[in-house]
């Protein structure tokens, strides 16, 4: 999937890149469903249907990656799929590459059981579809587990220097993307030569060191840098796209302080960090939020009451309803932006509070927080009611 959402960046210059996943359930597994029973299906929601809920315990599992990029031309379709070889007419110095890469995504789709296709128009786009077949249904992730990666998710790193060394400008991208509105300094290396001079310079707290990088690769760069007085007290963590045990063995072995396999996950790679920089772990909303807090109001705001009720549930409710249902990012920060400057102008320190914290949620893409934040609105509207009549 890395590989083949890569080359749809890569080669999409306009338009849309979409992944779809869905899953078909295999004949003749699990109970008689209430169709088979004369009764009606009813349908199955997202994380029901992800969950696989009343679908046995397997099922064919089928991943399309689609784009509107320059598209692959008919004789070549095939091809593609064989290492060393790209399309005819490709450019090189534009797009780069070996060939390897769909070869490998091939090869690993086939070791999972499972089948790549692809569809394409040449200057329209294309559609790889992966079939994985007789895939496993878990039915819940493990609550140690779950809780484990909850906690990580909860992490702010703070006052740190992090040199991410990779050759790939999407997986710098990716990585700068995770610590978005965090008070680290961010320093970009693109082979193991430059990652040592940064490294002299800038004198990181860490280093995301990619394994395979030209003109020096990760062991040697790690090698270099664990030789320096000056340089091997600084962790680095391995980033590679082999997962075999025997792969982290050998990264292990070589001198790097931790290990992470790409693509890298949000709270494995701040697990790892939290090891060997400093965090806070911020505190998520309550359900309840608002719910038994009194503080008295200013006698200004108190005498305007009325008229903040009023605005608070006619203009500001719509806005926070419109970015709860849209999820987009920008209508949430609209609403967070025009809330705290209301809470502001009438001393209102739980609206302030609100719209401060989902500006910290949306930079952290912190999803299930943004989600309690904006479902706390009407208990927080409540509370101003409450607590204005009190005073």
């Amino acid at each position: 999937l890395f590989n083949l959402i890569g080359n749809a960046v890569k080669f999409t210059d306009k338009g849309h890149i979409r992944i779809s996943a869905n899953l078909t359930p295999l004949k003749g597994q699990g109970e008689m469903s209430p169709s088979a029973k004369g009764q009606e299906e009813p349908p199955l929601s997202v994380s029901e249907r992800g969950r696989g809920r009343g679908r046995g315990s397997s099922v064919d599992l089928l991943i399309a990656i689609e784009d509107t990029g320059i598209g692959v031309a008919a004789d070549s379709q095939q091809k593609i799929f064989e290492a060393f070889l790209q399309q005819e007419g490709q450019s090189t110095r534009k797009y780069g590459g070996t060939g390897l890469g769909l070869a490998i995504t091939r090869r690993l789709v086939e070791m999972m059981n499972g089948d790549i296709s692809l569809k394409s128009e040449q200057g329209k786009g294309s559609i790889f579809e992966i079939a994985l077949h007789n895939v496993a249904v878990s039915v819940s992730v493990p609550k140690a587990e779950s809780d484990k990666l909850a906690d990580a998710d909860n992490i702010i790193f703070e006052n740190a220097n992090i040199l991410i060394a990779d050759d790939i400008e999407a997986n710098r991208l990716l990585l700068r993307a995770f610590f978005h509105n965090m008070n680290l300094n961010l320093t970009e290396a693109e082979d193991g030569q430059q990652t040592i001079s940064k490294a002299e310079q800038y004198q990181p707290d860490i280093i995301l060191m990619d394994i395979s990088m030209p003109v020096m690769d990760g062991y040697q760069a790690t090698r270099r840098l664990k030789e320096s007085k000056t340089l091997k007290r600084i962790p680095v963590i391995a980033l590679t796209a082999r997962a075999m045990a025997q792969e982290k063995e050998r990264i292990m072995s070589a001198g790097f302080d931790g290990f992470l396999t790409k693509p890298v996950q949000r709270a494995e790679l701040f697990k790892e960090l939290s090891r060997f920089i400093p965090y806070i772990v911020k505190e998520k909303i309550s359900d309840n939020v608002g719910a038994n807090n009194y503080s008295p109001l200013p006698t200004e705001t108190v005498e305007k009451l009325p008229e903040i009720i009023e605005r608070l549930e006619n203009e500001f409710s719509p806005l926070c309803s419109s970015a709860l249902e849209s999820g987009n990012f920008a209508d949430i920060e609209n609403f967070a932006n025009q809330i705290t400057a209301f809470g502001e102008q009438y001393s209102l320190n739980t609206l302030i509070d609100l719209g401060k914290n989902l500006l910290v949620y949306v930079g952290n893409f912190d999803i299930d927080n943004i989600e309690t934040a904006l479902n706390s609105y009407p208990k927080l509207v409540e509370q101003i009611r409450t607590t204005g009549k009190k005073t």
